[in-house]
């Protein structure tokens, strides 16, 4: 066959004889020499990357270290830029190898020990299936799975060429490779958490095998499905435990603040003359405080949300200190006492129930606004047995909240939503701090018949 004579910036023309340039000047060796496999299945391993991360899409400015679900896209976009090191490694003749830099043409220790780091955190944000795991539950998923099968047959690829070419074995390569292809199947976990809002039309295999099959409420982040309650990405127990002690001790904190504030105002007489002139404008304050709180919490550090969630709380203080005035020392402590045994109550059971409560929160969500609009209006009408009703359902409502607050500490919904453990921490406390008074107050209207 007569050679076709061209050249472009793509197609040269020089592998038409079956061989491949090394970098560095190397000899040319043919396309399916030792060397020429490895970095060719390195290759393989890249676009199969793309597609996961193509599949998962550009999550915008999260990072990689972050709780999983987040960050996919970034951290499998590092993961593709490593392995061209470890390509252009591969493609390195042995005499040429010292013509290579660290972390640009050769695999550093570096880049291993980042790996590692890299490994153990996605370790400790999720619960790891204990069974053999069928791959194919997501479309991202199964892309990472053939990207690690790959891998692992471009470490068996470079495992060979190791032993003949001493540089290889004795660098950082095969570590590095190991260590990745386990990431990969921690991924693979996380990915089949993660689906898109907007799937495209079912086809003939998507349909559901009898009847209809009814939605199910979940939470959106990114633009992706959150289904924190599935085997696999709960976090582990380590991280639920900080979560928890995180939530609670802040929450705690803000009630002690709360409290001193509430018994300042309680002992000043000027103090409460002055709060009781600006009650409206205090309680809008803290209305408008407490959304902000939540709205802008990944936009701040959690420092200035710790510091905004301390303000929120102390003028808290004043607002209570004016309404606990109002009634006897006996009946305040029987709300407290009562909202903090239902309090912790609702707590346990949101902690160990193995049902999802999302569907009942999200009711419970939606009653408050009712509740809220009823209260104004009774606010008009003054009716003592609405009152009651009113204070009655308060406590129903924002005991279930309390429950359903806990568990999406414990699946981890409020650190996939910060991206942060810290502020998720202190989300959850601004939640369960909010749940506990209503609950307090609520509590106390029912027991505070008697009025000073």
């Amino acid at each position: 066959m007569k050679r076709i004579n061209y050249e472009s910036a793509v197609a040269t023309g020089r592998g038409d004889d079956g061989t491949t340039g090394l970098l560095f000047g190397g000899d040319r060796v043919y396309k399916d020499d030792l060397r020429t496999e490895a970095f060719g299945t390195i290759d393989e391993a890249v676009a199969a990357l793309g597609i996961a991360r193509a599949e998962l899409g550009h999550v915008g400015s999260a990072h990689a270290r972050t709780p999983a679900f987040l960050g996919l896209p970034q951290l499998l976009l590092r993961i593709q830029r490593e392995l061209f090191v470890v390509g252009a490694e591969l493609a390195t003749s042995s005499e040429n190898r010292d013509k290579g830099r660290d972390g640009e043409s050769r695999v550093s220790a570096v880049m291993v020990d980042a790996m590692d780091a890299t490994l153990r955190e996605m370790e400790s944000v999720i619960e790891l299936p204990r069974e053999f795991v069928v791959p194919g539950e997501t479309r991202a998923s199964a892309a990472l799975e053939l990207a690690r099968t790959i891998l692992r047959r471009a470490e068996r690829r470079s495992v060979t060429l190791a032993q003949h070419d001493p540089a290889i074995a004795a660098g950082h390569l095969l570590p590095y490779l190991n260590r990745l292809a386990d990431l990969l199947w921690i991924l693979a976990r996380v990915a089949e958490q993660v689906r898109p809002a907007k799937q495209p039309g079912p086809g003939p295999t998507d349909r559901p095998a009898t009847g209809h099959t009814p939605p199910r409420r979940t939470e959106h982040v990114n633009g992706y499905q959150l289904n924190p309650s599935r085997l696999g990405v709960r976090p582990a127990p380590a991280l639920v435990q900080q979560l928890l002690i995180g939530a609670f001790g802040w929450m705690g904190a803000g009630l002690a603040l709360t409290a001193g504030v509430a018994y300042l105002v309680t002992t000043s007489p000027t103090l409460l003359d002055g709060i009781a002139g600006l009650w409206l404008p205090l309680i809008i304050g803290q209305l408008v405080l407490a959304v902000v709180i939540q709205a802008a919490i990944n936009k701040l550090s959690a420092t200035a949300s710790l510091a905004l969630f301390f303000i929120y709380a102390a003028t808290m203080g004043l607002t209570i200190g004016l309404i606990v005035s109002m009634y006897t020392g006996e009946s305040v402590a029987a709300a407290f006492i009562s909202s903090a045994a239902m309090f912790g109550g609702a707590a346990v059971f949101g902690v160990t129930t193995k049902r999802d409560l999302s569907g009942l929160g999200g009711i419970a969500s939606m009653a408050v606004i009712g509740l809220v609009v009823a209260m104004v209006v009774n606010m008009l009408l003054k009716s003592s047995p609405l009152g009651w009703l009113i204070s009655l359902v308060g406590v129903a409502l924002f005991t279930v909240l309390t429950a359903y607050d806990v568990q999406k500490i414990t699946s981890g919904q409020y650190a996939a939503i910060t991206k942060s453990a810290d502020r998720a921490s202190i989300l959850a406390a601004l939640r369960l701090y909010l749940d506990f008074v209503n609950l307090f107050l609520f509590l106390l209207r029912l027991f505070g018949g008697s009025r000073r």
